[in-house]
């Protein structure tokens, strides 16, 4: 994939000018060339191509905007074939001749975006009602995994991070076939299902027992043998959990500590589930990379990761936090939960101020997602103040840096999988144009829609 630049024109709106791209595809689907707009107000063009890798839109000048879709000559390759197809190979001045013929999409008025990256997501809750999770036959599960990730897809999320399998590893085995080009999807990471200490209230269809050092690292490598690319800790109890302290550990030390080792000698990393304050402490301290939720989060643990230079980010979840609080009819925890919002909201802003890592995540089941398919967005910006652009980069390269996959995806950047958005309006001024969805998502160079 190509990406060329054309010299600047400049529209009558504060000094925003033209800028447009050529896509070049790996796949027998087209080539592309986009035009579009940024104001050179907010950043300049190789710091934001390059580091933010959001490509703005707008001025009123937009009859010469299009994208331009031409067919490749790399016909009869599929996904995942060798070579730099698919990835955006060089940035060059637009308006270079191009001898394909091709369609035009008209692109006026859109924003190229990074694809989406979730962080964390159960696939296997890809049923439309809590019930038919109980009725399913193991196979199912496997179905509603692709439907989940392929609705995902459709939202824009270009990557998805699996952080809790069903028992029999089907988001494994969709990974594999979507690599290999036999079905559409994401580009799936999975850690299998949760490796968890016996402990009550915890799910024995998406987690794997362990108790001690010792069975940690050897569940560990196992998991890493059949394919995991990382490893899940459960590491406090649930926010559902209507009994005893709120988040409390689960886990000892010595067994998260196992299990980072393990994941370090194999150049991978543990992520862990912790909602409480004394269990994410804990799970700091052991070294892991990643701690999701992280709802009570402390000025002592965030002063800890500072200091000692940790390689140590957060993914919040409020999206299923507040799915939660609405339950409370049905979830006798719902009450409990509510009565922290304002604590956890407290707990979150203060990482952020602290400019610690944060990634993009959700944690909802699909039915949640068909209801409120914003609501994340909507909660980030709303009840933790986050600034719109920060935002977007949580949900694209800060996810990108955290996953260790930054070289591949998260910005636009020669060399980069192409991966991309065209969204209606300019997210990084008015998140709001996240609440629907993008109106063209790009695969890997193909368009998806």
């Amino acid at each position: 994939m190509i990406l060329a630049e054309k010299a600047p024109r400049f529209s009558k709106r504060r000094g925003a000018f033209f800028r447009g791209f050529h896509l070049k595809n790996r796949w027998n689907p087209p080539v592309y060339r986009v035009k579009e707009v940024y104001d050179p107000a907010w950043a300049d063009y190789n710091k934001f191509i390059h580091s933010n890798g959001i490509c703005r839109q707008g001025g009123e000048n937009h009859d010469t905007e299009k994208l331009q879709a031409d067919q490749s000559a790399d016909r009869g390759l599929r996904p995942g074939s060798s070579g730099e197809e698919g990835k955006i190979s060089k940035i060059l001045p637009c308006g270079a001749e191009f001898a394909e013929d091709g369609q035009t999409l008209d692109a006026a008025g859109l924003t190229l975006i990074p694809g989406l990256i979730d962080m964390h997501i159960h696939l296997f809750t890809g049923y439309r009602q809590e019930a038919e999770r109980d009725t399913l036959p193991p196979a199912g599960f496997a179905y509603k995994c692709l439907e989940y990730a392929q609705f995902l897809l459709d939202l824009g999320y270009t990557t998805v991070r699996d952080v809790g399998d069903y028992v029999g590893w089907p988001v494994l085995s969709l990974a594999k076939e979507i690599e290999s080009g036999y079905l559409a999807g994401p580009t799936l990471f999975t850690s299998g299902p949760i490796l968890c200490p016996t402990a009550r209230n915890t799910s024995s269809v998406l987690s794997e027992p362990i108790d001690g050092a010792d069975d940690a690292r050897r569940m560990a490598r196992l998991y890493l043998k059949k394919g995991a690319q990382f490893i899940k800790l459960y590491g406090s109890a649930s926010m559902s959990s209507p009994v005893g302290e709120v988040g409390h550990p689960i886990i000892e030390m010595d067994e998260i500590q196992a299990a980072v080792r393990v994941t370090r000698d194999y150049g991978t990393y543990v992520s862990i589930h912790c909602h409480g304050s004394r269990a994410i402490d804990n799970a700091v301290r052991s070294g892991v990379h990643t701690v999701e939720h992280a709802s009570l989060i402390t000025e002592e643990t965030l002063q800890y990761i500072q200091e000692n230079h940790l390689d140590c980010g957060i993914v919040p979840t409020l999206s299923v936090l507040h799915q939660l609080v609405r339950s409370a009819d049905t979830n006798p925890a719902a009450a409990r939960v509510a009565k922290l919002l304002d604590q956890i909201h407290a707990s979150l802003k203060n990482a952020y101020r602290r400019q610690i890592p944060i990634g993009w995540g959700t944690d909802v089941h699909m039915a949640e997602y068909l209801a409120h398919p914003d609501s994340e967005f909507r909660l980030r910006k709303e009840k933790l103040d986050f600034s719109d652009e920060d935002i977007i980069k949580q949900a694209t390269i800060n996810s990108a840096k955290l996953m260790g996959i930054d070289d591949q995806v998260g910005s636009v950047k020669e060399g980069k999988i192409a991966d991309l958005l065209l969204v209606s309006g300019d997210p990084a001024q008015d998140i709001a144009v996240m609440y629907q969805k993008p109106v063209h998502v790009i695969k890997k160079g193909r368009l998806i829609r």
